[in-house]
């Protein structure tokens, strides 16, 4: 009996293990306490597991957070990657400990910090991307959004479907205009989770979309950050439409 309850055990206890991200509730919380679940250490890295988080990893088009881990007793552990399991729904934390001091054990309690300049980069970036298509849909709702990457200095969204080349330039330019009028309009975001665990974005009184990644709270947010439609390029079965953001206060100074 013993060794069946041991192999069960075995079998389904490492599942009960999850993350609540708390990245979910608020893009703008840049410090938070948690509990360690495991430590898995290996030569070159350490994997941390904690019960909640405000690391957002890599996912959906938009990059992971950097930032630390720090222990009670002050060792500092650098995040350098992050990973989902999907099978317990478990977010580690990759990294090292500064000068390769110690580990942490399970229970243990720890305070996260990330970069909080690169989190509102990150989420003005994703953001953009939404507001964009947002636009677009006005302009040619013939065009289907496909997919998306929010990257600093790689953001685009693709579309199925042609923009020939003379008419390029006359949509970049309608384009520009709405994304400007709308950031202007300083409208609000709004996070929905559905009955069924779904998570939608939602710019003022337009569609709301599925998406798991962090945002800006409304488009006042951007502040003097203008996002820029740099240019339309065709690819295979479609186009894509690439974007950037410019520090308008910078660029005056």
């Amino acid at each position: 009996m013993w060794s069946r309850l041991s192999a069960l055990s075995q079998r389904f206890g490492p599942k009960r293990m999850s993350t609540i991200r708390e990245y979910f509730d608020d893009t703008y919380k840049f410090k938070s306490h948690a509990r360690v679940l495991d430590v898995s250490p290996s030569d070159d890295e350490v994997r941390i597991a904690v019960d909640r988080t405000i690391f957002h990893p890599q996912g959906g088009g938009q990059p992971s957070d950097s930032g630390t881990i720090t222990t009670c007793d002050g060792r500092e552990f650098t995040v350098d990657s992050l990973s989902i399991d999907r099978e317990t729904d478990t977010i580690w934390h990759i990294g090292k400990f500064a000068n390769d001091a110690g580990t942490l054990a399970k229970g243990d309690e720890v305070t996260l910090a990330i970069d909080g300049a690169r989190r509102r980069l990150h989420a003005m970036l994703h953001s953009a991307g939404h507001i964009l298509d947002i636009v677009m849909a006005g302009i040619r709702p013939d065009l289907a959004p496909s997919k998306g990457c929010h990257f600093p200095g790689n953001a685009w969204v693709e579309y199925i479907g042609k923009v020939d080349a003379g008419d390029r330039p006359d949509v970049v330019r309608r384009l520009q205009s709405g994304i400007d009028d709308l950031i202007a309009s300083s409208i609000p975001t709004t996070v929905v989770v559905q009955d069924d665990g779904k998570r939608t974005i939602q710019f003022g009184s337009h569609a709301p979309v599925g998406c798991g990644g962090t945002h800006v709270s409304a488009t006042s947010d951007f502040g003097p950050h203008r996002i820029v439609i740099d240019k339309i390029q065709a690819v295979k079965g479609g186009a894509r439409v690439k974007y950037s953001l410019r520090d308008e206060a910078r660029r005056e100074s």
